[in-house]
Order: structure tokens, then C-alpha cells, then sequence
């Protein structure tokens, strides 16, 4: 599917069309959910409640003015919905205490929110290098192999391992630098 420019997905998304809540929903869904499981720690709860979020955000498709608009709801929406969950689950006389003492201290919520976009960034720089660069960084720090252990997997030089590792962190250097506006912009939300 191609990229939609923000205008034209915003244009589409207020004539309620349905592949433009699909961009929507894949642009925001695997962020808001990891932000959502940072808060309340329960996987079901997290995805249902994002769901949930994202059901109200198609129904008020005409009420948003730009895709920030639309980030920024669906953020506040489902840090409201996880407060929500926490008391409901006081209520219920489970213990929610330290949880909810540590979300209000000292900026944790917004350092988990800048984490969790921090991490989707990462994410997806590594799945855009070139595919000998982006298994090396996967055994490296997604399995959390040593440099002799992919060697010997990918019946390849330490060097080369070394040299592939070299050349991806240069890429991702890049590719983070141009994400630094985005991240820093979710300090103003």
C-alpha cells in the first residue's frame, strides 16, 4: 500500500474511509499497546484497551484537524483508559499502589512514553538495512549472541561480523538523527 501524505490520510480518514484508519491503526497500534503494557503490566488488558481506543478514534474520524491531533488523543486516551484500569482494579482490592505512585513520580510516564517511541524508531531503522547488516544486528541484540557465535552460524569471518555490525550502526546513526524532531516533539504532548 503506498505512503499516504498527512493531508490526503487525514482527507480520506474524515470521509471515514477505510484504509486510511488502517494507515491510522498500523502507524499507532504496536506503539500505543507497548505504552499501554508499560503502564498496567497485563497484556489482554493492554491490547483491549488500545482496541477500545482505537474504536472512539474511527467514530470521531471528523473531529480531528491534523494526524499530531489524532497521535496526541489516542495517547492521552489510552494513558486515561490504563488510569482507569489501575483504580478499577484498586477498587477491586488489588494492590495498584506502587504502581500508580510510581506513573505520577517524577516524569516516569513521560520517559516510558519516550522509551516506547525510542524503541519503534530502533525497531524500524534495523528492519530497513541491508539484510546482512540487519541479521547481524538481530543475533547481536535481539538474541544476544556473541560476535564468534554468528560467525560460526553464518559460517562467516568475526571480521565480517564485525565489519557488518560497523556498517549498520552507521545507517541506524542516520536514521535516528533524521527521528530526533519526532521524539523530541512528544515532550510537548
Amino acid at each position: 500500500m503506498p505512503e499516504y501524505s498527512e493531508e490526503v490520510l487525514l482527507e480520506d480518514f474524515h470521509r471515514g474511509n477505510h484504509k486510511a484508519f488502517e494507515e491510522i491503526y498500523n502507524m499507532f497500534f504496536s506503539r500505543l499497546y507497548a505504552f499501554a503494557l508499560s503502564l498496567i503490566n497485563s497484556e489482554p488488558e493492554a491490547e483491549e484497551i488500545v482496541l477500545d481506543v482505537m474504536v472512539i478514534v474511527l467514530k470521531k474520524h471528523k473531529d480531528f484537524k491534523t494526524v499530531k491531533n489524532i497521535r496526541a488523543f489516542l495517547y492521552i486516551s489510552t494513558r486515561n483508559a490504563c488510569f482507569s484500569y489501575l483504580r478499577a482494579k484498586k477498587r477491586r482490592k488489588i494492590k495498584t499502589v506502587e504502581l500508580d505512585s510510581t506513573l505520577q513520580a517524577d516524569g516516569s510516564l513521560e520517559i516510558r512514553l519516550l522509551e516506547g517511541e525510542l524503541l519503534t524508531v530502533i525497531y524500524t531503522a534495523i528492519k530497513t538495512l541491508p539484510d546482512k547488516c540487519k541479521t547481524i544486528m538481530e543475533m547481536l541484540y535481539l538474541e544476544e549472541l556473541d560476535v564468534n557465535a554468528i560467525s560460526e552460524k553464518l559460517n562467516i569471518s568475526v571480521q565480517t561480523v564485525y565489519s557488518q555490525k560497523s556498517r549498520a550502526i552507521s545507517i541506524l546513526k542516520d536514521a535516528l538523527a533524521k527521528n530526533i524532531p519526532v521524539l523530541f516533539s512528544l515532550l510537548i504532548i
